[in-house]
């Protein structure tokens, strides 16, 4: 049987959250969860099922922000505090009731000292050695939030294939390549939409030097090489790179160059790469020949990452974020709303009034009419920010 606890105090009562054959369960010490909508779970004493979950999804639910979403989407359970076990809060807790196991720690009175009496004086003794105290245990750091796609895109890797991800701007494409390369212990490189062939090969100047470029650097010494914006590159300079994949050697300015067994490359952009779309204007149809040597993977915004940036007690910033690219999408209007919009508004809540944030976090740039139409279209229309608008 495969599953995973891990201990955690929800609104101050010690519970668990275990996740067996892909299910979510709630174990409690307490069974008082007032109007919570929990089945029965393997006769196992206040455990309760809440909800199933993905094979690959088991570090996103045992994170505090999506526990939090789960009790209240899935049992009915609106937990203002998770802290789980690994932390700090969870220690100091931990430590508190082991000091204080029952309802009180209140210390029995002292009794009275007897009157002093003249004792001999004791012979002083020579002081002990001191005994070596063991290093104190490194902090366990805290997993990493990793993309729904991250197990995809390194099977791929790791099979020797390359990728092209493709999905709405500022969704993470850029980061999920680096903590790729670092799965793999390669160094990561990256370049922008090519606009000319030099910017892949490099080039010779007028003394004789050649300039590498950052492809040159992955394919002869190895590592993951990112072509970010690749429908937004020029076609003919493609053929470039996907004769290089497709022979495994290349001839660069400085000479020919075989490719390094440890090279990658993963290539991003915002269309599947057949030509522009209302929302991405500016983007090229790609060479079928070009397209065919990556792997297409859709790369959508990934909810844990979101629960992540938002914090504790940012539920309603991802409700508005959420119900806003909703409400974009029916009316047609193009909206970026990814994780930096999501960060900001957990970053200057506390700066700034629920007005001025949706102005420079969301709907800065867009006018008056557009706002209107998307707030006419939002669902959560009591949400802050919602009313902000």
């Amino acid at each position: 049987m495969k599953h995973n606890m891990l201990n955690c105090y929800i609104d101050g009562k010690k519970a668990a959250i275990a996740i067996v054959e892909n299910v979510i369960y709630l174990m409690s010490h307490s069974s008082d969860w007032t109007g919570a909508k929990l089945d029965n779970m393997l006769g196992w004493k206040f455990a309760r099922r809440i909800c199933a979950v993905g094979p690959h999804n088991y570090a996103p639910a045992m994170e505090p922000g999506y526990i939090r979403e789960i009790l209240l989407d899935f049992a009915g359970i609106d937990a203002k505090a998770v802290i789980v076990e690994g932390t700090p809060e969870f220690d100091t807790i931990r430590a508190n009731i082991r000091k204080c196991p029952g309802r009180s720690c209140k210390r029995s009175p002292r009794p009275e000292a007897p009157e002093a009496t003249e004792a001999p004086q004791p012979q002083p003794v020579p002081d002990p050695a001191p005994i070596p105290q063991p290093a104190p245990a490194p902090k366990k750091a805290p997993a990493e939030v990793v993309h729904e796609k991250y197990n995809t895109l390194l099977a791929i890797m790791r099979a020797g294939e390359a990728a092209y991800l493709y999905g709405p701007a500022g969704s993470g494409k850029n980061h999920v390549c680096e903590q790729i390369a670092r799965a793999l212990g390669i160094e990561f490189y990256y370049q922008n939409s090519v606009t000319d062939e030099y910017k892949l090969t490099g080039f010779i100047d007028g003394a004789g030097v050649y300039h590498e470029t950052e492809f040159y650097r992955a394919f002869k010494n190895g590592g993951l090489f990112m072509l970010d914006e690749m429908d937004a590159s020029c076609p003919d300079t493609l053929v470039t790179l996907n004769a290089a994949l497709a022979n495994g050697y290349f001839t660069f300015p400085c000479g020919r160059v075989k490719m390094n067994p440890d090279f990658h490359c993963i290539a991003a952009g915002n269309t599947c790469g057949r030509g522009a779309t209302e929302e991405y204007t500016g983007r090229s149809v790609l060479d079928a020949a070009s397209l065919n040597r990556f792997m297409p993977v859709k790369f959508d915004y990934c909810r844990a990452i979101e629960t992540k940036l938002a914090g504790a007690g940012g539920a309603d910033i991802l409700e508005f974020i959420r119900d806003m690219r909703k409400s974009a999408a029916a009316a047609g209007i193009h909206i970026v709303l990814g994780y930096r919009n999501i960060q900001r508004l957990a970053k200057f809540r506390d700066i700034f009034n629920a007005r001025e944030l949706v102005e420079y976090c969301v709907t800065g740039g867009y006018d008056k009419d557009e706002i209107n139409i998307l707030k006419a279209g939002l669902v959560h229309k009591d949400n802050p920010f919602a009313l902000a608008m």
